[in-house]
């Protein structure tokens, strides 16, 4: 899998934008492609590709620690000479207590070095999130964002990639010689909506060269010239399951009434029957 990464070191010159667009258009192209939001600061790749929301997961990551004070196994003048240790000016005393500035604590460490053994514990805390979702241009989205006044974007960002990885490992096994595609099997009464030849053939411009349709279109809606089949594809679709003449209809593509003479056909020699669940008439092969 090649990485192209969309970088600049100012905001709002359209990195965001830039990005949305190449994957929607490199997806159209029939690539696998997986759009990685590493801005975790201010994430806004979901906001261009217009997938606000509605996550398929949501994950809490702990890629930073802060210190954990036991007042109890320090005093005062012990605190007193702890707080010049941070650099960063998260550690005051106050009533002769060692406390801890939570926004200004960068999570080095350095406190639990220096302070008395035991005094200051390093602990990790949760202070970023991970959210994955599959997009309706048909390519994952990862993204992730820094809880506000937390440290370590950078290894937000790291912990985005290594997720990002998973689905390459994913994309690079699925590598089937055929795809099928079918109808769903349905018991007799169900009601279900059958996909259209249009959105078969859709289906099978995106998962690639490999994929075919099970069931065919290639007779013809008006003339009645090319009903030659017709006989056997009713037939061979009632072997897999009931199904009404709308059913017949949409699957098959063809013309109800050619359909409707084909049926009489079958009932007056018994290979099939008419079956009828909730008001709703089925045809069934005859055992």
């Amino acid at each position: 899998m090649k990485k192209i990464a969309i970088i600049s070191g100012k905001g709002g010159v359209g990195k965001s934008m830039l990005a949305s667009s190449l994957a929607i258009l490199f997806s159209q192209d029939k690539h696998k492609i997986v759009a990685v939001d590493c801005d975790v600061d201010a994430p806004n790749l979901a906001v261009w590709l217009n997938e606000i929301g509605n996550w398929d997961e949501k994950r809490k990551i702990s890629v930073s620690e802060k210190p954990l004070i036991d007042n109890n196994k320090i005093n005062s003048a012990q605190a007193q000479k702890c707080v010049p240790k941070c650099k960063f000016k998260a550690l005051i005393v106050e009533n002769e207590k060692l406390k801890l500035n939570y926004f200004l604590c960068e999570g080095c460490g350095a406190c639990e070095f220096f302070c008395p053994q035991g005094a200051i514990k390093m602990k990790a805390v949760k202070n970023g999130e991970i959210k994955i979702k599959n997009t309706k241009y048909n390519f994952p989205l990862v993204s992730g964002h820094l809880f506000p006044g937390e440290t370590g974007s950078g290894k937000v960002v790291s912990e985005i990639k290594q997720q990002a990885e998973k689905f390459k490992k994913i994309i690079d096994k699925i590598n089937p010689d055929e795809i099928q595609l079918n109808l769903p099997i349905r018991p007799s009464g169900v009601k279900l909506s059958l996909p259209s030849r249009k959105t078969i053939e859709m289906v099978s411009k995106i998962l690639g060269k490999n994929a075919k349709a099970v069931v065919k279109f290639s007779i013809k809606k008006k003339g009645g010239k090319a009903y030659g089949n017709l006989k056997k594809d009713i037939f061979n679709f009632l072997k897999v399951r009931p199904a009404t003449l709308e059913d017949l209809t949409s699957s098959l593509n063809a013309n109800s009434t050619e359909i409707v003479k084909q049926l009489y056909w079958f009932l007056e020699r018994k290979k099939i029957k008419e079956s009828r669940s909730k008001g709703t008439k089925y045809f069934v092969i005859n055992d």
